[in-house]
Formats: C-alpha cells, structure tokens, sequence
C-alpha cells in the first residue's frame, strides 16, 4: 500500500513539474531559467508569495528521501 501511494505521489509531481516546464518555455523562450520565478521581478507580490510556497513545499517533501530508503532496506 505505501509504495502505491508513493509512486502515485512521485507521478503526480512528475506530471505537475512537466506542465510547468513546458508553460515556462513557451511564456520565456530561451531565456527560461531553472527556476521559473526567477523569470519575474523580485517585488511582484503573487510571485513572491509563490516563491514562499516553492520554499514551504521544498522543507515538506525532503523527508519523502527517507520513506524510499527505508522501504529499499526492508
């Protein structure tokens, strides 16, 4: 049950990532960088308050790295 739902977690942020790859490119072109709201101005209020989220989402997931560890040792 849990490597389900962990290769269902993995996808649906696989599939999220892609999208905005793709969105990223096709608003920025060449000058995409690799983190897509790097692209916007540092004052932009709604950017910023995504960059929090990009921050908060980054701290939440890092233990996920030790739920695949741990069930590579069982």
């Amino acid at each position: 049950h849990e490597e389900k739902s962990l290769y269902l977690g993995v996808s649906i942020a696989t599939i999220f990532s892609l999208s905005f790859a793709v969105v990223g490119y096709c608003a920025f072109g060449e000058e995409t960088q690799g983190n897509i709201l790097n692209n916007f101005p540092e004052d932009d209020l709604p950017i910023n308050i995504a960059r929090l989220f990009l921050a908060i989402t980054m701290f939440l997931t890092f233990p996920f790295a030790f739920v695949v560890v741990r069930l590579s040792i069982n």
